[in-house]
């Protein structure tokens, strides 16, 4: 009870304290030059029913109380009071206008009963000033209420004196009107702080969404953090193991060892692929992945789909039919084909029988790329949430066999990012058609077409590798030696560079683990062994680590990035292209 007490009182607090903010910053210029002419003028027509120097006397009080008024008012904009305050400042305006107020009843001790065309101008002037001050006064009623019986108290008494029963009625009236006038003002005064009421609705709305915004966002955080720590640990042991599973497959001897290490591989490509996806839906939510748009022929795009998953549809017992189209079109070519792949392999995996086509429809100024299915199909209902993270139409049961529900959240994510609307159409049990719109671009003529050739062999590459987990360290030796690499290994910048200087080695390339011991990390061992070395030389920094930062930070240092687990295929790609470079332009 006093919990619900105390929140009434400061509601009533914040509400009193806005009405005396909105009351002194009422425009009052021209309420108040009317005022002051009025006054004037009365103190001109009063002039022979009273001495001169009480008309001086009256009139100067009238314009030291309206100029007090205009003080109080600037100086009450200018130190902008905090709202405890606006009581004493409220209490402050009630003086000030009851006194006003005092000062235009006073003529009214001067009238005569005779004077019937001065009662009648001096009723006019009470009862305009009583009714115009409405919109001005009504914030809050004591200071309206305190003006309006100042003013006419005087004046009514006056008339009541006469002993008429015209003046009587008259008193009546003017009675009647000054209540009418206090119920007129009080309801306006409803009205205000009703809709201050509602101001201050909005703005604890409007504060509780942003807390709420907040709140999301520092979860979004924490599971950002949080899939960062888990990531990074489970790609180091990955990491190890994709490379030992690499060895293994190139020194099978006995057939019967090939189907073991095979289905090793592919649950190994299993649990890359969930972490890979998980890795995209981090990077796209942090904004770090930007679309490099050229011209590129679909054609090639649809050559390389038909070989990837050609052969895993027919494992299906499916048909995959993919239609030619040479239109050149306005993409980042590595964006759309992520794309196309995830939608491909949905439809793949959500089609029992059947096949799969992928098409594509010329529009003006675009090219619709189209796939259909004749799975299963999308509920009417499911439609819109198959594009949220981790949703799944048809996977109660979480079979990873199935995914993890990122496939088609990165496909929109990516849409978006380049500005590809993302259509789908579907019917539960008639399949379904998913389509994106990619523009059109014009062909590059043939003669501009450049083909980059790397270098596959790699025999006499000095490779430095440097990470402190021996078992990393140990399978990215035998990778390199079987590609006939000098590989030179340390667990730190000081071990590196004692080695090339035992060994007068100079490296091509430096391979380094982010995180090191004793807090280190590669990117400041890659930044040691150059400074102490004199030379920069190109580097790929491998990190288990999500977060949007390493990517800038590699970005910046002009350093190439692996996510864990780095396939041997993949490696040897990268370091391919880095010599390839670094043989064209020489080091720096």
């Amino acid at each position: 009870m006093e919990s619900t007490g105390s929140t009434n009182h400061s509601n009533q607090a914040q509400l009193i304290a806005e009405s005396m903010k909105q009351l002194f910053q009422q425009p009052f210029l021209v309420f108040i030059s009317a005022v002051l002419m009025a006054a004037t003028l009365t103190a001109y027509l009063f002039r022979n029913n009273v001495g001169t120097i009480e008309i001086i006397v009256w009139l100067t009080g009238m314009y030291l109380i309206v100029i007090f008024r205009i003080i109080l008012i600037q100086a009450y904009r200018r130190m902008a009071p905090p709202p405890e305050k606006a009581p004493l400042w409220g209490f402050a305006y009630l003086i000030s206008v009851s006194i006003n107020g005092a000062i235009w009843g006073i003529p009214a001790l001067y009238l005569s009963a005779n004077d019937l065309v001065l009662i009648f101008f001096y009723t006019l002037v009470i009862s305009g000033i009583i009714a115009g001050s409405i919109p001005m006064l009504s914030y809050h009623l004591p200071i309206y209420s305190s003006f309006a019986l100042f003013s006419t108290t005087p004046y009514t008494i006056q008339l009541f004196r006469f002993e008429t029963d015209f003046y009587g009625a008259l008193g009546v009236f003017t009675v009647l009107f000054v209540l009418t006038n206090i119920i007129s003002a009080r309801n306006t005064q409803q009205k205000i702080h009703a809709r201050i009421k509602l101001e201050f609705e909005n703005r604890e709305l409007i504060r509780s969404l942003f807390l709420a915004k907040e709140d999301a966002e520092n979860s979004n955080l924490v599971k950002t953090k949080f899939l960062a720590a888990a990531s990074h640990d489970l790609r180091q042991p990955l990491h190890a193991l994709d490379l030992f599973v690499d060895l293994l497959d190139a020194r099978i001897q006995f057939p019967e060892v090939r189907k073991i290490v095979d289905n090793i591989k592919l649950s190994t490509q299993s649990l890359k692929g969930l972490l890979n996806s998980l890795l995209d839906i981090s990077k796209l939510d942090a904004g770090v992945l930007k679309p490099e748009f050229s011209r590129f022929t679909l054609q090639t795009l649809l050559d390389q789909l038909e070989l990837e998953y050609g052969p895993q549809a027919a494992n299906k017992g499916l048909k995959l039919r993919i239609r030619s189209c040479n239109a050149w079109v306005n993409s980042d070519s590595i964006m759309l084909a992520r794309i196309l792949r995830n939608i491909l392999s949905n439809a793949i995996r959500y089609t029992r029988s059947g096949g799969v086509l992928l098409g594509c429809r010329k529009r003006q100024g675009s090219i619709r790329i189209e796939v259909y299915d004749t799975g299963q199909g999308i509920p009417a209902g499911e439609l819109d949430h198959i594009f949220t993270e981790f949703y799944q139409v048809d996977n109660h049961e979480h079979d990873r066999n199935k995914g993890l529900g990122l496939g088609l959240a990165i496909v929109k994510r990516l849409a978006d990012l380049m500005q590809h609307p993302i259509e789908v159409r579907s019917r539960e049990g008639n399949g379904s058609v998913f389509s994106v719109t990619v523009p059109a671009a014009t062909a590059i003529p043939q003669h501009e077409v450049q083909t980059q050739i790397y270098r596959d062999d790699l025999a006499g590459a000095i490779i430095l590798v440097i990470d402190d987990e021996a078992a990393i360290r140990e399978g990215m030796g035998e990778v390199l030696q079987d590609w006939g690499c000098h590989a030179v290994l340390a667990d730190s910048a000081d071990h590196a560079l004692q080695q090339l200087e035992n060994n007068h080695l100079t490296p091509d390339i430096i391979i380094a683990d982010y995180q090191l011991r004793e807090g280190k990390t590669g990117v400041q061992a890659i930044k040691q062994i150059s400074a102490s070395l004199e030379c920069n030389f190109p580097a790929v920094v491998v990190t288990g680590d999500i977060a949007p930062e390493r990517l800038y930070e590699a970005q910046t240092n002009g350093y190439h990035l692996l996510h864990k687990p780095v396939s041997a295929a993949s490696l040897r790609s990268l370091t391919s292209y880095i010599l390839e470079k670094s043989a064209g332009r020489g080091k720096s």
